[in-house]
């Protein structure tokens, strides 16, 4: 029952009639649908006691305080002192699926979005993927190398794994051949180690004519593809903006280089100043100093200060002067400059009206389940 909706008692378990038809609540079929998961069963399978795991239910559920509030900040907010640590959960085998198990059983116990529970990110807000993955189009082939929008893969992120299947089999996943692949540019990735099914990355990087790699190192894949490696500094470039939160602190800052780059190395952004200036597509609008412009909020309807301090479209900027402009744009007085002689911009802490999801506006970004 939406919490707007007012009165009424919701109904969590048991069967009723509703318009003629037996119904149940969700929860009651949640109930049923775990209850053949035993500690036992669960046990077999992951090498874990069975005793144990029924140890961990027991002090989650004691520990979990339901019904106990906080004041954070003068602002009172549900504790739940209860979470777990998945980071890269997702990136295993039926990793997506053992983290939605995981989230379904804190959202059980109402510890997303309270103050001690579980927290995807320094602040409450609702990911762009949420509404785009609930509205799915699937288009008619031919499709582009990504498959996005495809029968085959509906929902994308745009993963190379992807890529590299429509590479070697166009033909099966109904790919248009003019949309191929003929160069690529390797931005800081050793793929054919970072990304699954590493047969099929390296069959399919076989295929493609031309390969720069931008890296600090010989990778694997810089080693096995590269026609052209154009070394990249590490540390001794300006890069950014960065967060430097500690989870609370709403803060900010840029790389500054220590010193000029090792060799023939060069910061990423001056490579690719001179590349796409090369190819023609550095000016003007639409091309890449524009979406720089749009990308920092220096420009468009996002803009900061006005789009005061948006770059000029008709000529090439230093590295140094893009990052100057974005923090006039954001308020330091002294730009670049600040960040050069102090490091860190700290905002002061986040207020928990943007931390904890039941004390957002509306509660949870507006969306329930």
């Amino acid at each position: 029952m939406p919490s707007s909706a007012g009165g009424g008692k919701p109904a969590l378990e048991g069967t009723y009639t509703v318009g003629g038809q037996k119904v149940k609540p969700g929860f009651q079929v949640f109930k049923e649908h775990v209850a053949k998961f035993t500690p036992k069963q669960a046990g077999e399978i992951c090498g874990v006691d069975a005793k144990q795991i029924t140890q961990i239910a027991k002090d989650l559920g004691e520990h979990a305080s339901i019904g106990q509030t906080k004041v954070v900040d003068g602002k009172r907010v549900p504790f739940r002192p209860v979470s777990i640590m998945a980071y890269h959960m997702a990136q295993q085998e039926n990793g997506f699926q053992a983290l939605r198990a995981m989230t379904m059983l804190f959202m059980l116990m109402g510890a997303l979005g309270a103050a001690g529970g579980v927290k995807s990110d320094f602040t409450w807000k609702i990911h762009d993927n949420y509404e785009e993955l609930g509205n799915v189009e699937i288009e008619d082939p031919p499709y582009g190398p990504y498959l996005k929008h495809s029968k085959f893969y509906p929902i994308n992120s745009g993963s190379p794994s992807v890529t590299a299947l429509s590479i070697l089999d166009p033909k099966k996943f109904e790919v248009d051949p003019k949309k191929l692949p003929e160069m690529m540019i390797l931005h800081m990735t050793n793929a054919i180690v970072a990304f699954p099914n590493n047969k099929v990355i390296r069959d399919a990087y076989k295929k493609i004519d031309y390969v720069a790699a931008l890296t600090p190192w010989l990778s694997e894949t810089a080693d096995y593809f590269a026609d052209i490696i154009l070394p990249t500094a590490t540390i001794e470039k300006y890069e950014g903006p960065l967060s430097a939160t500690d989870q609370y602190t709403n803060a900010k800052t840029l790389r500054i280089p220590p010193m000029d780059p090792l060799f023939e190395s060069r910061g990423e952004i001056d490579i690719y100043l001179d590349l796409v200036e090369r190819v023609g597509v550095l000016t003007g609008k639409e091309g890449y100093l524009d979406l720089v412009n749009q990308g920092l909020e220096l420009s468009g309807e996002e803009a900061k200060a006005n789009g005061k301090y948006a770059l000029p479209l008709d000529k090439k900027p230093k590295v140094r002067d893009i990052f100057d402009r974005w923090a006039k744009a954001n308020e330091v007085k002294d730009g670049i400059e600040f960040f050069e002689k102090e490091g860190t911009l700290d905002k002061g802490p986040y207020p928990p009206e943007e931390v904890y999801g039941y004390i957002t506006d509306p509660p949870f970004g507006g969306v329930l389940h």
